[in-house]
């Protein structure tokens, strides 16, 4: 009977070889999907680029159908989240998808008000999307698994015949990614963008910061941690109101629920009305919300908004907190005061808060 030790010995390179084999079959599976220009001249581009990277070696997986479904915007001039799950999904997304469309749809519901407040709810709509869109294709990658990630965005040149077009690279689980930008005609553009392709497989082209979060948005609540703070609050500080609206303004306000946003709101108006005598009779009674975004950039921007629903009217303010530290009061001092220039906008429609 053989010696088994010295008989597994020499089936061991062999063993190796078959183990090498297919981690190095796994590791060069990459995903790649493209979005953009719509022309038929660049139809079936993303069946071209995976096929010459699958002649390179690649395993190479279409990922533009999946792609398409989560970043599509419906609406012409802002998100709206009532779509149906895509069927193209894994249904394993699904509960996501729900989730955080419901929550953007609740923080941005059809604004009213003062055309300031609707184009602030049609940022915060985009924002809004933006980290649901970036979040759920997080998710969507990691259920497909792939090693490598490569998207290609193509962009008409105004005015020519040509195209820019954006390669980006990244693993799924980095912090950092790769990307090249191609200028091309149409004749040229597989050529020229698998070149990319394959530059970047190999670990070439520019660094970039992958700063999109797998976190969903969150529905609205009665204020936030960042605006509970006590310290340096400015409920005493007055915010300065046109002489035109004297007597035109409620002369409270009736917000909830109860929080120290509210509070700080509720006096700060009282004591900026108070002291431009442009208070008349009356109450504004509102009920207070509040959320946070996370867009993703060249550097992950939070920004913090607070909506004011007062039945007819509403008032929205918006500010991303790095740009809010800096200031007098810090993030609530900013909101509160915009929230009371919003307010006298809305009443003074004629008139602007100083």
């Amino acid at each position: 009977m053989p010696n088994l030790p010295v008989a597994f010995r020499s089936f061991l390179p062999a063993v190796l070889l078959i183990l090498s084999f297919a981690s190095s079959v796994h590791a060069k599976s990459a995903l790649v999907s493209v979005s953009g220009a719509r022309e038929p001249e660049v139809s079936g581009l993303g069946d071209s680029i995976r096929n010459e990277i699958g002649k390179a070696g690649w395993t190479a997986i279409n990922g533009d159908a999946e792609y398409a479904a989560i970043f599509a915007k419906k609406g012409m001039l802002a998100p709206t989240f009532d779509r149906p799950f895509p069927g193209i999904l894994p249904a394993e997304l699904k509960p996501a998808w729900t989730d955080g469309h419901r929550a953007c749809e609740a923080r941005t519901a059809t604004p009213r008000g003062t055309g300031r407040a609707q184009a602030h709810a049609m940022g915060a709509a985009e924002d809004c999307s933006k980290q649901l869109n970036e979040a759920l294709h997080r998710r969507w990658l990691d259920l497909k698994k792939p090693d490598r990630v490569l998207h290609i965005s193509i962009s008409k040149r105004y005015g020519a015949t040509g195209y820019d077009v954006t390669v980006s690279h990244f693993l799924p689980q980095a912090a950092e990614g790769r990307k090249l930008r191609v200028e091309t005609e149409p004749a040229s553009m597989v050529t020229a963008v698998s070149r990319a392709a394959l530059s970047l497989l190999k670990g070439e082209g520019t660094p970039y910061d992958l700063t999109a979060s797998r976190d969903l948005p969150e529905a609205p609540s009665a204020t936030l941690p960042e605006l509970e703070q006590t310290e340096a609050d400015l409920r005493e500080a007055h915010v300065p109101l046109p002489t035109s609206c004297e007597g035109r303004l409620p002369k409270t306000l009736a917000l909830s629920p109860e929080s120290e946003l509210s509070r700080s709101l509720t006096a700060r108006y009282g004591v900026s009305v108070v002291k431009a005598k442009a208070t008349t009779e009356g109450t504004l009674t509102c009920r207070v919300s509040a959320s946070k975004s996370t867009a993703s950039g060249l550097l992950p921007m939070e920004t913090v908004d607070v909506v004011l629903d007062c039945g007819k009217q509403q008032f929205r303010a918006g500010r991303a907190t790095m740009q809010a530290k800096s200031q007098p009061g810090g993030l609530r001092g900013v909101l509160t005061e915009t929230l009371i220039k919003h307010i006298v906008e809305g009443h003074c429609s004629t008139s602007r808060a100083k």
